[in-house]
């Protein structure tokens, strides 16, 4: 949606706000960059947008308001509009900022390849959640839509690979903390560095970056398998491990014993090599154990369990597999998931959510499970970022004081953590480059930095 010729709309106040929600008004539309948002939205309008091909009576625009006036736009339409409730089940509203944002870089959607395999990592990510070293039963449909990874797979498919991961991690962990969830620190650190990494290497975007581990993803993409080349990729700084990749393509229960043995040694090693290389390592082996059958999760979990993040890059590493199962596993669980997730929300359609994470944000003290009207009283549809839904169960000890634990502050917090992951991952994702170039002579080095 880089060109924004096809949009039209209209700047309007509250009290015109509220008649055109009443069907008593018909604002006048100008093209969108007639609008100057900028100068012209104030802090008590918003700016209804259109496409210019929609048609009818019925069709939807975007709310647009001024970031800083979010709180008070849903206190006002949960004050005067209570035939919508929650709000944002029937309207996107969105700040000026994620507009831009999301109407800048739309389009580069068209161009972006994810496989629906990617699901697995969120099924992984859902069985580690279920806790202990075996994995009993598949996690079920609405364990794998609460999943952070889920979330994230969802943002790169329906928006765009360079969305802001960051900000959705947060604003989800917010929310599920918020809701009685005690999740770690450290796990959304591990989902944002292995779907980071993910959906960065499989982007038209990276193809210029210089990294073993991208080119490693990429050309099992393209391979469908993990070769021997991807192989030494992996282990070109740790020249003992070069020949397990050969001891991995024998019999199954030879494949077992030398991967237990491999990730026992990987887990020593932790002070003398990259942790996100070292756990990317662990999670290949895994994968090459059944050549890319989702079947071995429990063994994954098992054997994975001193290195909990490998796990997640066994599924990475399973999806890229052209013979993967991941779709079928546990009674197609993975194909319903990914149906879910790759079913593309119409860009100007209804939201599908129960409500937003900007209006949960501010009707949290008065939030009544009853009045969400969510189809299920256990679980509630949270539009994290626009297009982007995620599952929430919801526990009667979160709403004991009449409001769930989240905040602005909560935000911030997990922001400044969400910071560090992302200085780490990109730090990891340019230590491929800073290790070849210290290897070079030093007038080809200097040629190479040009």
């Amino acid at each position: 949606m880089k060109n924004n010729t096809y949009l039209e709309g209209a700047i309007v106040n509250r009290k015109d706000f509220v008649a055109w929600i009443g069907k008593q008004l018909s604002p006048v539309r100008v093209p969108v960059s007639a609008l100057n948002f900028r100068r012209n939205l104030k802090a008590d309008s918003c700016a209804l947008i259109w496409s210019k091909n929609q048609v009818g009576g019925n069709s939807l625009p975007f709310i647009v308001v001024p970031d800083e006036s979010l709180p008070d736009f849903f206190a006002f339409v949960n004050t005067y509009l209570l035939g919508y409730s929650p709000f944002s089940a029937f309207f996107r509203v969105i700040g000026i900022s994620v507009y831009d944002e999301i109407a800048s870089d739309r389009s580069s959607k068209e161009h972006f390849w994810l496989p629906q395999t990617a699901v697995g990592i969120a099924i992984a990510e859902a069985a580690l959640r279920q806790g202990g070293r075996r994995l009993v039963e598949a996690p079920n449909v609405a364990s794998i839509r609460s999943t952070l990874s889920c979330a994230l797979i969802s943002a790169a498919y329906q928006l765009h690979p360079n969305v802001p991961l960051e900000r959705i991690a947060s604003r989800w962990l917010a929310i599920r903390r918020g809701f009685g969830e005690d999740d770690s620190n450290s796990s959304v650190e591990r989902c944002l560095t292995v779907v980071g990494a993910y959906i960065a290497a499989l982007s038209d975007a990276s193809a210029s970056r210089q990294s073993k581990l991208y080119d490693a993803i990429r050309q099992t993409r393209t391979d469908g398998v993990v070769t021997a080349e991807v192989w030494r990729l992996l282990v070109s700084n740790i020249p003992e491990f070069q020949d397990i990749f050969n001891k991995l393509r024998g019999p199954r229960e030879e494949r077992v014993r030398v991967a237990r043995s491999a990730l026992i040694e990987l887990a020593t090693r932790k002070d003398r090599i990259d942790l996100m290389q070292l756990e990317c390592i662990a999670g290949c082996v895994l994968a090459l154990v059944g050549d890319g059958s989702f079947q071995y999760l429990p063994l994954a979990v098992d054997l994975g369990s001193s290195l909990p993040t490998s796990i997640l890059w066994f599924a990475a590493w399973c999806s890229l597999f052209k013979a993967t199962d991941i779709l079928e596993y546990g009674g197609s669980v993975g194909r319903r998931v990914a149906r879910d997730v790759f079913t593309p929300i119409e860009f100007f359609g209804a939201p599908q959510c129960d409500i937003s994470s900007d209006e949960l944000l501010v009707i949290r003290e008065n939030l009544k499970i009853s009045n969400l009207n969510a189809p299920d009283s256990s679980l509630l549809v949270v539009e994290i970022f626009p297009f982007v839904n995620s599952i929430f169960r919801l526990k009667d000890s979160a709403f004991g004081t009449g409001k769930p634990n989240i905040s602005l502050d909560d935000l911030m917090e997990v922001e400044r953590l969400i910071d560090r992951t992302k200085l780490f991952l990109n730090r990891a994702m340019n230590r491929d480059r800073d290790t070849d170039q210290s290897r070079l002579p030093l007038g080809d080095r200097s040629r190479r930095n040009r």
